[in-house]
C-alpha cells in the first residue's frame, strides 16, 4: 500500500506516521526550506558541521531523494546530548538541500520489515517519487534469523535495487554494522551472526556494482562501539546517525568527483523541468 505524502520543513524533519504500523510504507515528502542553524554539536572527526557538508556535497546532480528500508533508513535511535534528534537521512536529505536544493525527500523507512516486505510495500512509491537518488537499506532483519537465506534475499533486494536504478536513480546501499561485535549477541551466536552479516553485504555489494551505484561499509567500522549504539544495541543512536550520513555524504562526493558527465534530470516539483547536470547513475 502506497504512503501518503506530506510536506516538511528543515525545522521539523519528522516523517508521517503510520500508528497502525505493519504493511503500509511511512514516508516523508519534502522540499526543505529553513536550514537550521540553532542547535551547534560537538566537534567530532567522524561527523561533519553543516558548512563542511554543504562544501563537500556543492555540485551534487540529486534532486529527488528517496530512501527505502526498515529501522535502519526510518531512523530508529536514542538521543544523545549534544547531538540533534535526527536521523542519518534527514541530516542527509538537509545537507543536499542547503547544497544545491531545493530537493524532494520521501523516507519511506518501516521498522522491522524484511527484504520482501520492503519490496512489497516500497517499491511501488519509490518509483512513483521519480527520484535521481535512492538509498535502499534492507536485509537486515532477515540476516538476524539463524533462517537466513541469501539466495531469496538477494533476489528480493535485486527486484528493489534494479527498478530503481533503470528509472535514472543513483542507488546507495550500505553495508550493516557488523553487530556481533556487541554486546548485543551471546558469546556462542556471535560467529554464526557475523557469517550472515557478512553474506548479506557480500551480496549487497555485489548488487551494487552492478548498478553502477554507490555502497558504503559499515561493516567493520573503525569507531563501532557503544557510543555509537542505542540501549538495544542494534540500532544507531542520535551520535551513530550523524557519522552514518557524514561517511553517506563523503560516499556521494567521491562518486560525483569519479564519474563526471551531464545528463538530464527530473527536477522537483515546482522548478523548471529539463535541468542538465553533470552526472550519471
Amino acid at each position: 500500500m502506497e504512503g501518503t505524502w506530506r510536506s516538511i520543513s528543515r525545522r521539523s524533519p519528522r516523517r508521517l506516521q503510520d500508528r497502525a504500523g505493519a504493511a503500509t510504507a511511512r514516508c516523508g515528502h519534502a522540499r526543505l526550506t529553513h536550514h537550521r542553524t540553532d542547535h551547534p554539536e560537538p566537534a567530532d572527526r567522524l561527523c561533519l558541521g553543516p558548512g563542511e557538508a554543504r562544501q563537500l556535497l556543492a555540485g551534487s546532480p540529486w534532486r529527488r531523494f528517496v530512501a527505502v528500508g526498515d529501522s535502519v533508513v526510518a531512523g530508529t535511535g536514542d538521543p544523545v546530548d549534544g547531538f540533534r534528534d535526527i536521523s542519518w537521512a534527514d541530516r542527509l536529505a538537509e545537507w543536499l538541500d542547503a547544497a544545491v536544493g531545493p530537493v524532494a525527500y520521501a523516507n519511506l523507512g518501516v521498522p522491522t520489515l524484511r527484504a520482501a516486505e520492503v519490496r512489497a510495500t516500497q517499491l511501488g512509491p519509490a518509483l512513483a517519487f521519480r527520484p535521481d537518488l535512492a538509498v535502499v537499506v534492507a536485509g537486515g532483519n532477515d540476516a538476524l534469523r539463524r533462517s537466513f537465506d541469501p539466495v531469496a534475499v538477494e533476489r528480493q533486494l535485486e527486484a528493489i535495487v534494479a527498478p530503481l536504478a533503470a528509472a535514472g536513480a543513483t542507488v546507495v546501499t550500505f553495508g550493516l554494522f557488523d553487530l556481533s561485535r556487541t554486546q548485543f549477541v551471546p558469546v556462542p551466536m556471535r560467529a554464526g551472526l557475523r557469517e550472515r552479516l557478512s553474506t548479506l553485504n557480500r551480496v549487497v555489494r555485489g548488487l551494487t556494482e552492478r548498478v553502477g551505484g554507490v555502497h558504503v561499509d559499515f561493516f567493520d567500522h573503525v569507531a563501532l562501539d557503544e557510543s555509537l549504539l542505542s540501549a538495544d544495541m542494534v540500532h544507531a543512536n542520535r551520535r551513530g546517525h550523524a557519522v552514518i550520513a557524514a561517511d553517506v555524504a563523503r560516499a556521494l562526493a567521491a562518486h560525483v568527483a569519479a564519474r563526471p558527465r551531464t545528463v538530464s534530470r527530473l527536477a522537483p516539483e515546482g522548478s523548471s523541468p529539463g535541468a542538465s547536470r553533470p552526472f550519471g547513475p
